[in-house]
């Protein structure tokens, strides 16, 4: 006979294999078993949460984060997690808090970094999201989506040659996961050039 965290451990598996099998239904359904059984289980929280973000329940996912962070204060993926959902919901400055949550224990994080420098533009604060997306780019210099961001603030704060710059180094990039980020600097690498070429 199973013990209860055995039957929590069978529900969690489960859902892993529905999930990755793309029945997200039923993953929902069998977190739901293993959440019935241990309502704190982090694992089945986390999985749910990010369901939950993915079929665009932004509220139902925090709710599910809000428990795992209140049981595990340090889950930065918790914190990101719902961020995400709160940016998603058009909540940016609830966001941002948990950005500043993020970053208090990892400094660099790029994600948050990343996410945070997005929420500032949301807000049109680019000088603070330039802040962001440089130390994102000195901390991690192969971040070619926060390269293509910091192109984009630097082209609203008028700085033409600086965004020329961030685009030309993402195009010469070999990477073949980042095609579509590759293809996008190629076009705004055009548009700033025509911009350029205007003003003369």
């Amino acid at each position: 006979m199973l013990s209860l965290v055995e039957h929590v451990e069978a529900f969690a598996s489960r859902a892993f294999q529905q999930y990755s099998e793309r029945d997200l239904q039923g993953a929902l359904r069998s977190l739901g078993r293993a959440l019935q059984i241990d309502p704190g289980c982090e694992f089945a929280l986390m999985m749910r949460g990010h369901i939950w973000l993915e079929t665009n329940h932004p509220r139902l996912a925090i709710r599910d984060l809000d428990v795992v962070i209140v049981h595990n204060p340090e889950s930065i993926s918790a914190y990101l997690r719902r961020a995400e959902a709160r940016r998603s919901m058009g909540q940016p400055h609830a966001a941002l808090r948990d950005c500043e949550q993020i970053l208090l224990r990892d400094e660099t994080n790029p994600t948050a970094l990343h996410l945070r420098a997005g929420l500032k533009t949301d807000l049109r604060r680019f000088p603070e999201a330039l802040e962001d997306l440089d130390r994102l780019v000195e901390f991690h210099p192969d971040h070619l989506k926060g390269r293509i961001d910091r192109g984009f603030v630097r082209f609203i704060l008028g700085d033409l040659q600086g965004a020329r710059t961030e685009f030309g180094t993402v195009m010469v990039s070999s990477d073949p996961a980042e095609e579509n980020t590759v293809a996008l600097a190629r076009v705004l690498f055009t548009v700033v050039e025509r911009t350029i070429h205007s003003l003369r």
